[in-house]
């Protein structure tokens, strides 16, 4: 069977379907349907059957004000919560300049926002800023709830 011959078979055979589906389309609305009404009543007799079938009435609108009160463009599921961002943590109002490492105990050299050097050991306060831990070369601090650890600022060099 050559290809023609083939596409030609196709061809006929496409045909002869659509013009099936034509012929169906057409008898169809005039195919009798049973009603379901009639099927319904105890002996399924036609006409008194379906005379006999009780109408119940139509519920008011208002009723389904829960329906058309909705809006039908919303999303289909619920967003997730939002997490409120969480605000960075303040910085700390003193920086480490120095510390001084002796028997009686260890002690920073807090310089403060106003420029000034204050000298605190663990446990005192300066300018709000707690005193928790000090180091060789490093102080703990705890400042509005939080714990920040300071390493020796390096400063200008040569004077």
């Amino acid at each position: 069977m050559t290809i023609r011959t083939q596409r030609r078979l196709l061809w006929t055979a496409a045909c002869l379907l659509g013009l099936a589906c034509a012929a169906v389309g057409t008898a169809l609305p005039a195919w009798p349907l049973a009603s379901f009404e009639a099927e319904e009543g105890p002996d399924a007799g036609g006409a008194a059957a379906a005379e006999t079938v009780e109408r119940r009435p139509l519920p008011p609108l208002s009723t389904y004000a829960v329906v058309y009160g909705r809006d039908l463009q919303r999303p289909l599921v619920d967003p997730t919560p939002r997490t409120p961002e969480r605000k960075p943590p303040p910085p700390p109002p003193v920086a480490l300049v120095g510390t001084i490492v002796e028997s009686q105990g260890t002690r920073a050299l807090l310089k403060t926002k106003a420029g000034r050097i204050k000298m605190a050991s663990v446990g005192e306060r300066v300018d709000e800023a707690e005193v928790v831990e000090v180091g060789a070369t490093s102080a703990t601090i705890r400042f509005a709830g939080h714990t920040y650890t300071l390493n020796i600022e390096k400063g200008p060099q040569g004077s």
